[in-house]
């Protein structure tokens, strides 16, 4: 999702490096209130994830940028966004606590995925009294200042519910490392976030019977696409050894159609190969047409 007034800043998820389908994108508030985006995604049980955010390059803002995510109801670590900073910024992992009081680091996952009851029903668009139930990912953006600080070891803090159960995969971790940065909110910011980002996490089957599913229009039929758009297009790569180096049309013919069959060719006149010459074969054989002049200019130079 992509809010275009905040300066092109866009949270996404992925899972495996492919970007996770949003369904149903709802956008509310305004720059005032606090703008809110939210959406549907269906992923796969216990699937794991990364959170994804990334600052657009429209007019530099005057402030940096935090970024909160709160994954079922747990505020995890935060992400530093500068003002000029156009990357990528991406968080896979959280910490916690496991039974023998040691910091492990575990993986987003989505756990398994539980839809709404029918008591419980759907918020209205806007609503967020259900933004820390469960199967809710929330990612609050706030403006402030990144201030550098001297490098300090510093204890990696706990940052989810005691004895949270986790589908991810868990690995030992050091409980400390070295902070050299302090994020200070903004006076506007600091009781509500400036944006927020929602996703919820429901079954596919939810989704359709729920109607929240995009209507996605099927491709084209191949019989369609122009012999125009066929000819722009990168043509498909060819081996070596089918390549055969020669001046004659049929070579060019050959090399900007990989399917042409060799049993099937034949001598072409002159009137038939200018019909069925396309310009790209024309350039290619012209080209061989100069460098074969320029051979024999050469040979005919030492002979002298």
């Amino acid at each position: 999702m992509r809010i275009r007034e905040a300066n092109g800043l866009s949270v996404w998820l992925t899972v495996d490096g492919e970007k996770l389908d949003e369904q149903t994108d709802r956008k509310t508030g305004d720059e005032e209130t606090g703008i809110r985006m939210e959406c549907f995604v269906c992923p796969k049980r216990n699937q794991e994830f990364t959170i994804n955010a990334h600052l657009g390059r429209q007019k530099p803002w005057k402030k940096d940028w935090i970024a909160e995510p709160i994954h079922n109801g747990n505020s995890i670590h935060s992400l530093h966004i500068r003002k000029r900073w156009h990357v990528t910024h991406k968080m896979s992992t959280y910490y916690e606590e496991d039974e023998g009081g040691s910091l492990v680091e575990t993986n987003l996952s989505f756990g398994d995925i539980v839809d709404p009851s029918v008591e419980e029903g759907e918020a209205e668009e806007g609503d967020d009294s259900d933004d820390t139930r469960d199967g809710t990912l929330v990612v609050d953006i706030s403006r402030g200042e990144i201030e550098r600080v001297k490098p300090t070891k510093r204890r990696i803090s706990q940052r989810i519910r005691e004895k949270e159960s986790t589908s991810g995969t868990r690995r030992k971790a050091e409980e400390k490392t070295a902070f050299g940065e302090e994020f200070v909110y903004d006076e506007t910011d600091r009781e509500e976030p400036f944006l927020k980002f929602v996703f919820k996490v429901r079954s596919q089957a939810y989704l359709k019977r729920h109607k929240l599913l995009d209507k996605i229009p099927a491709q084209q039929h191949p019989s369609q696409v122009s012999r125009t758009v066929r000819l722009k297009a990168e043509p498909d790569a060819v081996p070596d050894e089918q390549i055969i180096p020669s001046s004659s049309f049929t070579s060019a013919r050959q090399a900007y159609h990989p399917s042409y069959n060799r049993a099937s060719k034949r001598e072409l006149s002159v009137d038939e190969s200018v019909i069925m010459e396309t310009p790209e074969a024309k350039r290619l054989r012209l080209a061989e047409e100069k460098i074969k002049t320029l051979e024999d200019l050469i040979q005919q130079s030492r002979r002298r």
